[in-house]
């Protein structure tokens, strides 16, 4: 948060080091830490770099928890969203087909994260100039966001 990235990314290499040496190199405390770096690399706009970070992650999370974890779907999303970016659209939309049901199932129909997934997808259907899904598959966030403008926590009912 302090946009000291090379001191952020120096970090991150080094605990993965560490867990290298300690676990070896399938650890899942390595996906995390590459997780980390890729989103890193993104707000610095490496895109190549953050792909390579976040193909190690999805690895390692398939290898794991197996290619239907939510683990590896919200990896698989990262990726393919930085894959759109890289305009590696084929891969990228193989990526999103595989996770969003594995998010939806989880993580459930009206989730934000869920939400914000599908509009990534939507940017690379736009991309892919397949207006007309991309304009199905973004009315579907905007449904999930306008439910969840207008949902209060049951916490905050009794105030």
């Amino acid at each position: 948060m302090q946009k000291k990235w090379n001191q952020a990314e120096t970090l991150i290499l080094r605990a993965v080091d560490l867990l290298e040496l300690k676990f070896g190199p399938d650890h899942p405390g390595i996906s995390d830490a590459m997780v980390n770096l890729g989103e890193q690399h993104i707000l610095r706009h490496d895109f190549v770099h953050a792909e390579d970070a976040f193909r190690r992650a999805l690895s390692i999370r398939r290898a794991v928890y197996g290619p239907d974890h939510i683990a590896a779907a919200r990896v698989a999303t990262r990726l393919a969203t930085v894959l759109t970016v890289l305009r590696k659209n084929e891969e990228a939309h193989r990526l999103f087909v595989a996770a969003l049901p594995v998010e939806e199932k989880v993580l459930g129909s009206e989730s934000p994260l869920y939400a914000s997934s599908l509009e990534e997808f939507g940017k690379l259907l736009r991309q892919m100039e397949d207006v007309a899904q991309a304009e199905t598959i973004e009315a579907r966030a905007r449904n999930i966001r306008d439910t969840l403008a207008f949902t209060v926590s049951a916490d905050r009912l009794g105030k």
